[in-house]
């Protein structure tokens, strides 16, 4: 710190060492990866969501919304479920889906 007696408060410049401002900008890093992760994640269940309501007639688009949307989207999870055909419904993979809408729901 410093500063000079007449003017303490309004002139006092704090400093850190060089190793605390590497950190900041480390930081600083960090944190636009962190952000540009998340947007990647949120595109990346969009992207899901969008192809398994395209393909409701395939038994891929409940198995792409059980490996691919996180449990946190519950209403995600249930619209491509409630989406799903009559054939799909019969299919191993919206048994799944369905067992962990009707879980995630009671929780």
């Amino acid at each position: 710190m410093q500063s000079n007696l007449d003017k303490m408060v309004l002139s006092a410049k704090i400093t850190g060492s060089k190793n605390q401002e590497l950190l900041k900008q480390f930081n600083q890093m960090i944190s636009k990866f962190t952000a540009k992760r998340l947007d990647l994640l949120k595109r990346r269940v969009l992207c899901a969501v969008n192809f398994a309501l395209s393909n409701v007639t395939s038994e891929d688009a409940p198995y792409v919304a059980l490996t691919t949307i996180d449990d946190d989207n519950v209403k995600l999870l249930d619209t491509v479920n409630k989406s799903l055909s009559e054939s799909v419904k019969k299919s191993v993979y919206e048994e799944k889906l369905e067992a962990l809408v009707q879980k995630l729901k009671k929780e």
